[in-house]
């Protein structure tokens, strides 16, 4: 519950609206209307499912630790795992929002279009690596105000332009004052990453005075190869 409340916190820029006329279950319902839209993953711990909300706008001043993995004697127990968040990079988007009261119909569009020199750096860049590539156009009925829809957009544009990594270490108990969101420096010269800022998406503790962690982190190009 406490980790709910702090990711609410974070989330509250973001106004919705709307009536929930029949019963449905909050799990189908924050699936379909808001986690689509928002900056946030879930993740499971041992007292259940948890929001993480993904720091937009971080940079290397802000992260909690600076982690280099031979130095620190973290241990790679996974093999690099690259994906897309839809299947294949996407880099223009379109939004239908605003649903009528009367009609029910959405009434109110908007869209990034990576080759357009209006989209951001992000949409832009995608394009130019891979080529027009459209995400199918989705209807947030929730949304209202143009400046919410766009902020979605720009999201959209930094997790499904590029691919995103995940890789899993174990390291010595003293790490364990990390904590699943905690945003961390990480460098490991025998996989040529070097001061890559990536998320703790999980952590598990054993017996062995040892802990485990799964790293994840967004490729961001215009981010990180501007100075920091």
């Amino acid at each position: 519950r406490g980790r709910t409340r702090t990711a609410g916190d974070l989330l509250n820029h973001m106004r919705i609206d709307g009536v929930i006329s029949d019963p449905v279950e909050v799990w189908r319902w924050l699936r379909s209307n808001l986690l689509p839209y928002a900056p946030v993953s879930l993740a499971n711990g041992s007292e259940g499912m948890y929001p993480i909300v993904w720091d937009k706008d971080i940079t290397a001043n802000d992260t909690r630790a600076s982690v280099d993995a031979e130095r620190d004697q973290w241990d790679r127990t996974s093999p690099i795992t690259v994906e897309h968040l839809d299947g294949e990079p996407r880099n223009t988007f379109s939004i239908a929002y605003s649903r009528s009261g009367i009609s029910g119909e959405t009434t109110l569009r908007a869209s990034l279009d990576g080759r357009s020199k209006e989209s951001n750096s992000y949409a832009r860049t995608s394009y130019k690596r891979y080529g027009l590539r459209k995400k199918s156009e989705e209807e947030a009925i929730g949304f209202y105000q143009l400046a919410d829809v766009e902020a979605v957009l720009s999201w959209w544009s930094r997790i499904y332009g590029f691919p995103i990594r995940s890789v899993e270490y174990t390291a010595p108990i003293e790490w364990g004052w990390l904590e699943a969101g905690s945003y961390i420096l990480f460098t490991d010269s025998r996989l040529n990453i070097t001061n890559q800022i990536a998320i703790v998406q999980a952590m598990e503790w054993s017996e062995e005075q040892i802990v485990g962690l799964r790293l994840v982190w967004l490729e961001d190009l215009p981010r990180d190869d501007r100075l920091i």
